[in-house]
């Protein structure tokens, strides 16, 4: 009995798998990490822009951007931007100093680029949320095919696909963000939403038949 006892509790216990909270929570998490690591790239190329020309040019290149922005938004009826304004206006109305002027506004339009391109990802969230649900719809019947049909086991394929979902998706999301030139942002959410939703279905598909 005391052996039974002693293999018993010298088993390791399985830790525990993260629930569909905390996997919201670290998915959040990331998006907000990628975000700032997007603003500090976004930063470093207006210093190296500075640097090598005019700032005058840079603001209006970072003018631009904001110029296609929100024909989008006003194109697809997002949504008011006057929050948006408001915060702006409230660091011109603060930060309103002397010193650096053409710095100061790159700043704050950077700033600006920055909010209305979370603000038109945030809107494309929801069409996101849709072609992921019928590729993940569309990987669980093909698994269930492969189950039926009895077909070979093989978790390979399952391995190499599942961090390609994630990292197709943090990867187009920076680039989205941090892309310094004027840009039609259907192109980048399309792929993103695109590639991700495949890698999603892939690895589904070839998730073990039998748990």
């Amino acid at each position: 009995m005391e052996n039974k006892r002693n293999k018993v509790s010298s088993t390791p216990q399985q830790p525990k798998k993260p629930t569909v909270i905390g996997y919201i929570f670290f998915s959040v998490l990331n998006l907000a990490l990628v975000t700032i690591l997007g603003l500090i790239v976004l930063s470093v190329w207006v210093a190296v822009e500075i640097f090598i020309g005019n700032s005058s040019d840079v603001l209006g290149k970072i003018q631009s951007i904001i110029e296609i922005e929100n024909n989008y938004i006003a194109n697809f009826d997002i949504g008011s931007t006057d929050a948006i304004n408001r915060f702006i206006k409230k660091i011109h109305g603060v930060c309103g100093i002397s010193f650096a002027r053409n710095s100061y506004e790159i700043f704050v339009s950077l700033l600006e680029v920055l909010l209305k391109r979370i603000l038109i990802f945030l809107s494309f969230i929801p069409f996101i949320v849709l072609i992921f649900s019928l590729m993940v719809t569309d990987g669980l019947v093909q698994r269930d095919i492969r189950k039926f049909k009895g077909e070979r086991e093989s978790a390979l394929y399952f391995h190499r696909v599942k961090p390609l979902a994630a990292f197709s998706f943090y990867l187009i999301y920076f680039i989205y963000l941090c892309f310094p030139y004027p840009y039609s942002p259907v192109v980048f959410l399309l792929t993103m939403t695109a590639l991700t939703s495949v890698f999603m279905m892939l690895t589904v598909k070839y998730f073990k038949k039998y748990v």
